[in-house]
C-alpha cells in the first residue's frame, strides 16, 4: 500500500491487508531528509513491513518530476 502513508495511519493499512506499506514524502518534510521519522515508523510498524521509495529524494535534489 501506497500513497499518503504516515506514521498515523500505516498501522491501519497493515491490519486492514496490506503486507507491506510504501513511504516516501512523509520521511522528507521540508525536502529534507527525516532519520527520527524512519526510525520512529519502522520502530512502531516493523522494517519487515516498510518500502522506502527514494524518489521523492531525487526529485527534489535534481529538481525531476515524477510521472
Amino acid at each position: 500500500m501506497g500513497g499518503g502513508i504516515t506514521e498515523d495511519n500505516a498501522l491501519f493499512w497493515l491490519q486492514s491487508g496490506a503486507s507491506k506499506v510504501i513511504i516516501t514524502s512523509y520521511l522528507f518534510p521540508g525536502g529534507l531528509f527525516d532519520l527520527e521519522r524512519l526510525k520512529s515508523i519502522s520502530e512502531k510498524i516493523g522494517r519487515e513491513h516498510l518500502v522506502v521509495d527514494l524518489r521523492y529524494c531525487a526529485t527534489m535534489r535534481f529538481n525531476w518530476k515524477l510521472q
